[in-house]
């Protein structure tokens, strides 16, 4: 396969450059101080919302996390290495665009899949085992499939910045935990108030860096187009594989909107360290750049879409797996001496007849560890 020459080094003197202004810088930097404490509040929510013994589930059988590695770093890197030769995008699109297809999710991810009543636990396991994983995986898919387009360049891996995505999932989720075993009665409202304020805070962001960069929003439809498509794309990517191999329906949604929530932050850092400052540079980080907002607004507008349905009662057939009653009960991760042919009375309860002979009664409701404190007050009739 022919190679395009790709310019590394950039005469500044003569190209303009993706360096800002001082006005602009102090916004920037206001934004990186607010997205990490956006981060800290949504990862003590979603700590507030783990279940220990889900976080075991999902490590012993971890189902989830190697259809998520698979969707992540096999499936979206090749889907990005041909789009960018069917689009024949520049080289520095292309490059930005497989960038940005290689990285792990972000803690965004988190908190919708808090809203889309997805398995939270298994989100943050998600999302701290898929950072990890990126320190090897990242630099693997650069190298198979950024060759097309430089033969050249070394990519680089911001490994400090991968060490404190990790401490900032691990240490406030650990709080949150801490919190939730300490205060057990105001921990829903903590909760809901970090993903709401997180939520907010998220939107805030959005708005400063269209405000920094807003040249990337006057693209080419063709870049416009693919950063429309790319976390649909990703989101059901992630959906189709879990439906594979049958896991509950709330795993399904927390596998899809972890593949669907790439981690931008990370993927401008692996530019920014592997490219020196001028044109070239800018415009790789373009389609990360559309990527960001316009994953945010598609996925608010598909949780607020499957909230609606939901409280409507609409969306029985997205509940598969995540009742007693369903025949697949080994998947559902119930115990295993709760029959698969426990009878329903009617009451809304399952007795299920344990091995010593006693009877046991199990509510109908969500058992796969989908903890859904913002769906309280909007259960179906």
């Amino acid at each position: 396969m022919a190679t395009t020459e790709f310019t590394t080094a950039v005469d500044n003197s003569t190209e303009p450059t993706d360096e800002l202004p001082a006005h602009l810088l102090r916004v920037q930097l206001a934004d990186q101080y607010l997205i990490y404490t956006v981060i800290v509040l949504i990862m003590i929510g979603m700590g507030g919302a783990t279940e220990i013994s889900e976080l075991k589930k999902a490590v012993r059988r971890p189902w989830g996390i190697l259809i998520c590695w698979l969707s992540q770093f096999v499936i979206m890197p090749l889907l990005a290495f041909g789009l960018a030769h069917a689009a024949n995008l520049p080289a520095a699109y292309a490059i930005g665009l497989i960038v940005q297809c290689s990285s792990p999710g972000g803690s965004m991810s988190n908190v919708f899949a808090f809203y889309a009543r997805g398995n939270v636990s298994l989100s943050v396991c998600l999302t701290t085992c898929s950072t990890v994983l990126a320190v090897g995986a990242m630099p693997l898919c650069l190298f198979l499939y950024g060759r097309s387009w430089t033969a050249d360049a070394e990519f680089s891996v911001p490994y400090l910045i991968v060490i404190v995505s990790l401490i900032m999932i691990l240490i406030p989720g650990a709080l949150g935990l801490l919190l939730k075993w300490k205060l057990p009665k105001y921990i829903k409202k903590i909760t809901n108030v970090c993903a709401l304020v997180g939520t907010i805070g998220l939107l805030i962001s959005i708005g400063l860096r269209a405000y920094v960069k807003p040249d990337v929003f006057t693209s080419s439809w063709e870049i416009w187009l693919i950063a429309i498509l790319l976390p649909l794309f990703a989101a059901a990517v992630g959906f189709i594989c879990s439906s594979i191999i049958r896991l509950p329906c709330s795993s399904r949604r927390t596998i899809s909107i972890e593949t669907g929530c790439q981690n931008v932050a990370l993927a401008l850092s692996v530019i920014n360290t592997s490219f020196p400052a001028g044109v070239q540079r800018a415009e790789m980080q373009v389609i990360s750049s559309l990527y960001g907002p316009i994953m945010a607004v598609e996925l608010i507008v598909l949780v607020a879409g499957y909230r609606a349905l939901y409280k409507a009662g609409r969306c029985q057939v997205c509940e598969y797996g995540d009742t007693p009653e369903d025949d697949d009960v080994e998947m559902v991760g119930q115990d295993s001496k709760t029959p698969k042919n426990a009878t329903s009375p009617g009451d809304g309860s399952t007795n299920a007849q344990l091995d010593n002979g006693s009877t046991k009664a199990v509510t109908n409701g969500d058992t796969s560890g989908q903890t859904n404190y913002a769906f309280d007050d909007e259960k179906k009739n």
